[in-house]
């Protein structure tokens, strides 16, 4: 169940979202800490630059606007309406800051579908993730169909999508690749189940993720800390 008080009125792209994202980890940038073995340097450098923004209290991702980035703004809404069509839906709450239960921890969502209301004050959610990628990268995302194909292909997606789940303690998430130029039925959109009771033989190959994610997310915050104090010592 995902409270309702943790769903924030922040919109995406805003500069009270950039200010909402500074310090913490978030589930755009949260495939930095799940390298194979450790963190490595990509890893380290993304815990490194958290402590940066905690203690100057200035955002590093601020995204310098490129073709790419643009492509995605101007087409990721169409994508949601798309996927609210096919998927016979009349709401979605759509780029909301979720805070998670530990204040350094936060996702944005593209959409949240609220699939039912538990009490006064909780929902049951699932989570929606938009992908407006250029050509290229485009088609090789939508031959996937399952999860674990997307792991291998777009690794950072497959990531993101697991995160906003558990920040959000969604019961499954979705992942849609769009495309405008394409026919929908001919590449232009693929949607792909997150659900973490698929199996695969005879393991939950989701379900493993999610528990190797959250782990790495506990083992990120002993190293920030780590890094702080040392930071402190005259």
């Amino acid at each position: 169940m995902l409270p309702k008080s943790r769903i924030t009125n922040i919109k995406s792209g805003t500069e009270e979202w950039i200010e909402k994202r500074t310090a913490k980890f978030t589930s755009s940038q949260i495939y930095k800490l799940c390298a194979e073995k450790g963190f490595g340097d990509t890893g380290m450098s993304y815990i490194r630059t958290r402590v940066f923004e905690d203690i100057s209290g200035t955002s590093t991702d601020r995204d310098i606007l490129n073709e790419s980035i643009a492509h995605g703004i101007v087409n990721e809404p169409i994508a949601l309406r798309h996927f609210g069509a096919i998927m016979g839906l009349d709401f979605i709450v759509t780029q909301m800051v979720v805070d998670d239960e530990n204040p350094r921890f936060s996702s944005t969502p593209d959409g949240l579908i609220m699939a039912s209301r538990l009490d006064g004050e909780s929902y049951e959610v699932i989570t929606v993730e938009t992908k407006c990628y250029q050509a290229e990268n485009h088609i090789a995302c939508t031959e996937c169909t399952t999860p674990q194909e997307i792991k291998l292909i777009d690794r950072k997606a497959y990531f993101q999508v697991l995160d906003q789940m558990l920040v959000c303690h969604a019961l499954k998430g979705y992942l849609e690749y769009f495309h405008p130029d394409l026919p929908k039925d001919k590449g232009g959109a693929r949607i792909i189940e997150f659900n973490p009771m698929q199996r695969v033989g005879n393991e939950f190959p989701l379900i493993k993720d999610k528990q190797f994610l959250a782990l790495r997310k506990q083992q990120a915050l002993v190293e920030f800390e780590k890094i702080k104090y040392k930071l402190s010592i005259p």
